[in-house]
């Protein structure tokens, strides 16, 4: 489960996956035109969003043979309150358990 909440945590947009078929999790923002405000996303995944060169490395890219097909489940929900905004935040720290999120501030660079 993640979570985007606003400064106020009175409105936020969270979504729900299995780690088993989504096992990476990338939170991004985009900056570009500060005068424009920014753009910030979520997105479960299977790998981290490097290219497939890096990712094959530290063997992230899943691999279908001829005709495979591979499914996921992912839920988005929208909450509206504080009172809601918290009660999914306390969810998330209860599914981290303490365990801080791993933050690349440098891309990793292939070898």
């Amino acid at each position: 489960m993640a979570m985007l909440q606003n400064a106020r945590r009175d409105r936020a947009a969270s979504i729900t996956f299995s780690v088993r078929e989504l096992p990476y999790l990338t939170q991004w923002k985009n900056t570009a035109a500060a005068a424009d405000g920014y753009v910030a996303g979520i997105e479960p995944g299977t790998n981290f969003p490097y290219n497939r060169r890096v990712e094959r490395q530290f063997g992230r890219v899943p691999r279908l043979t001829a005709g495979a097909s591979r499914s996921f489940t992912v839920d988005f929900a929208i909450h509206r309150g504080a009172a809601e905004v918290r009660a999914v935040a306390d969810r998330i720290a209860a599914i981290q358990g303490g365990r801080r999120p791993q933050i690349d501030a440098q891309p990793v660079e292939p070898k």
